[in-house]
């Protein structure tokens, strides 16, 4: 398979995986999963993962 075959062939995956997920976002069980709180009222916020540092700053 030449290089320009192989190009072709991963636009029209990208263009088909941006069809996929377009789709399947729409969904409307996924937008409400999607804007769902699942913690409780009383719940504590989920605490925040240390920030790492770059360049050992």
């Amino acid at each position: 398979m030449d290089r320009e075959r192989q190009i072709e062939l991963m636009k029209s995956a990208e263009a088909r995986t941006t069809g996929y997920l377009r789709a399947w976002i729409a969904k409307p069980q996924f937008k409400a999963a999607l804007h769902r709180d699942h913690r409780s009222d009383g719940a504590a916020p989920a605490p925040q993962r240390p920030k790492k540092h770059c360049c050992g700053g």
